[in-house]
């Protein structure tokens, strides 16, 4: 008899070890496409060793064939996930796709996102992008059109956001947004943020009642003293402001 209640306690504790393990591996992974647009291009493969099949937690060369793209790996041995970047003769990505035992998944653990990512060396960068260069960017399109834009109070990943209506007591001279107590930006009256949960990067906007822009401030990891941010971010939050 007690020793049945030992296996009965036993595969209790080794249930709850498995639902709070999936529960964890849930909350912490990263999509192909956030994975894709988080990469510094253009990727420098000159730094990267050609082999013939990939090697465990680091970047490997494929085989360059004639008229099909540069394919570069990383792969974790451990958990046999693999990571596949196919890229053109610029070090530009074509595509991303991630693979576990051989199948196509959408998802890795955000823990071997990061550390792949760390070990990617990019190549020459494009010169980054100031906030007086972004805001001539933006006014340079037209005016911003805020019925398209929705009003909540924290900042959304990937997506433009407008907050609450101002009230007599807020202070908003200053154009710096509080912190809200789940880590994201919190908008107040006429201010647009634009964050990347991932990156931490945070665009900052104030618009006049005309729908362009008079103050511009970036962020990065809730600092806002931050002058310029990549290319392929400022590109990414104007595309999406004027789809």
């Amino acid at each position: 008899m007690k020793k049945q209640k030992v296996i009965v306690l036993f595969a209790i504790a080794l249930l709850l070890a498995v639902v709070i393990g999936g529960v964890q591996t849930v909350a912490a992974v990263m999509d192909v496409t956030t994975y894709k647009n988080t990469i510094e291009q253009p990727i420098d493969v000159g730094k990267i060793r050609f082999v013939s099949n990939a090697v465990d937690s680091n970047w490997v060369k494929g085989t360059k064939f004639a008229g099909h793209p540069m394919e570069i790996m990383y792969w974790e041995k451990k958990t046999k996930y693999l990571i596949d970047i196919h890229l053109n003769d610029s070090g530009y990505i074509d595509d991303v796709c991630f693979r576990r035992w051989g199948n196509g998944i959408t998802e890795i653990p955000y823990a071997l996102a990061s550390q792949s990512l760390a070990k990617l060396p990019a190549g020459p960068q494009p010169e980054l992008i100031t906030e007086a260069v972004y805001k001539g960017m933006i006014n340079d399109r037209g005016p911003v059109d805020t019925s398209k834009i929705k009003y909540v109070g924290n900042a959304r990943h990937n997506e433009w956001v407008i907050g609450s209506k101002p009230k007599a007591t807020n202070s908003i001279g200053s154009g710096k947004p509080s912190t809200g107590v789940v880590g994201a930006p919190v908008a107040h009256g006429n201010t647009l943020i634009y964050w990347n949960k991932y990156t931490k990067w945070v665009i900052i906007l104030k618009l006049d009642s005309e729908g362009k822009v008079n103050f511009v401030d970036f962020g990065l990891n809730g600092r806002h003293n931050v002058k310029v941010i990549p290319p392929s971010f400022a590109n990414e939050s104007i595309d999406k402001l004027f789809p």
